[in-house]
């Protein structure tokens, strides 16, 4: 397992440009992610995301690798999605890159 996580944050790392407005809207992100605690909790937080195009194309870019969807598009179609879990995947990597680049 730890080499999928290693790997899908390589991945997801070096595959794509950074949205420019990344440094300013990731604290809140991550944020929002972190009030996923539930799958209701994990749903209201992909609704609250998917208001902010900023902030909805960022999560998406740092969901895919981990989803393979654009998680936060259509948050009740990808309700099987909307774990902890896998937002603390999606946590853990858009921290690292805030840390690399910000």
């Amino acid at each position: 397992m730890k080499t999928f996580i290693t790997l899908s944050i390589m991945l997801s790392s070096s595959c794509f440009a950074l949205n420019p407005h990344f440094c300013e809207y990731a604290p809140s992100l991550i944020k929002q992610l972190k009030k996923c605690t539930d799958s209701d909790a994990c749903l209201a937080s992909c609704k609250a995301i998917a208001v902010d195009d900023d902030m909805q194309d960022i999560a998406n870019d740092f969901a895919y690798p981990f989803t393979g969807t654009p998680l936060f598009n259509a948050c009740n179609r990808f309700s099987s999605l909307q774990s902890p879990r896998i937002y603390q995947f999606i946590i853990e990597d858009i921290s690292e890159n805030l840390k690399a680049h910000c």
